[in-house]
Order: C-alpha cells, then structure tokens, then sequence
C-alpha cells in the first residue's frame, strides 16, 4: 500500500510540474498519411513473399558496389537503366575504417539526396571497419527484406588492376565468384 502512494504522489508531483513549466514538446509525430504509407509498404512486402517465383515476375534486383552514389555516376545510370523504374536498386558503400554516427549520417543524407537529386529510385546501405571483400559479403547478406533482396551484383570495373596490390585484386576476383 506504501508503494502504490508514493507512485501516484511522483506521478501527480510530475504532472504538477510538467503543467506548470508549460513545456512544449517540438516533436513530429507524423500525418495519418504518412503511417498509410508506411502500413501499406510494410503489407506488400509481406504479401510479396506469397507470390510463386514464375518467369514473368522475374526482376532484376541490384546490389551495386558503388560507394557514395556520387563517386560513380555511370555505374549508377547503368544499374537504374537495368532495373528499368521497375526493381530495387541498392548502392553498396563499403568503408574500411570505422566511421562515426554522425559521419554515418551524413554519408546516408548525401547518398539519398543525390539519389532523390537525379531521379533515380534506389536505395543506400553501408558498412564499415571491414574490407572490401567482408563488406561485400556483409551487404550481399544482410541487404534487402523477403523477396525485395538483391538477386544481381554489379561492380565497376577495376581500372588500375594492373598496379594494385595483388591482395586487392585477388579479393576482386572473389566477389565475383
């Protein structure tokens, strides 16, 4: 019974308080069209996981090791005009070091908004502190959800194989086994 007291006491206690400061909440709780969408999208990807896989609803679905979109525009164009405005399209950022929070955050907002920026629909997905072929194999598992996962891996072409380590390029030739 003492407990029950003394919890509703601190519940009045910080109401009192809260109504007294008049503390205004600058929160955005979203629209009710907003949370449609997102139960919508949510919906069809569930239901995508129903549909029988058949060749006429065959899709290519892309994972491009691109790095941040902007580094590699042709790549990007190419993927897109794979997909035709009709598949996903998710553009690999593999960092060697460990990035920050913050960094990560601003990696994401440049890719998407350069993405948003050259009406392409695609996504954006990073990893980071590993190498180039554990970070492959990271984002070629862990990307994508059901059936809305990559079923294609697409890779620039490596310019300068001829000087690189042979490490390096041998790590490239295992990606693409």
């Amino acid at each position: 019974m003492i407990k029950d007291s003394r919890s509703s006491s601190l519940v009045v206690v910080v109401y009192q308080c809260l109504k007294g400061c008049d503390v205004v909440l600058d929160v955005n709780w979203g629209s009710s069209t907003q949370a449609h969408i997102y139960k919508s999208a949510l919906l069809s990807a569930q239901q995508l996981n129903n549909v029988e896989d058949h060749v006429k609803n065959y899709r290519p679905q892309l994972l491009v090791l691109s790095g941040l979109p902007s580094h590699r525009p042709p790549l990007i164009d190419f993927a897109y005009l794979l997909t035709k405005n009709n598949s996903l399209l998710v553009c690999g950022h593999i960092v060697k070091s460990a990035v920050a929070q913050r960094v990560r955050n601003v990696l994401t907002y440049k890719a998407h908004s350069w993405l948003r920026t050259h009406k392409i629909k695609g996504f954006y997905s990073h990893v980071d502190e590993v190498s180039f072929e554990e970070g492959a194999r990271a984002l070629m598992q862990a990307t994508g959800v059901g059936k809305l996962r990559p079923n294609v891996l697409l890779m620039g072409y490596k310019g300068d194989w001829r000087e690189c380590d042979k490490e390096e390029l041998s790590s490239y030739f295992y990606i693409m086994q």
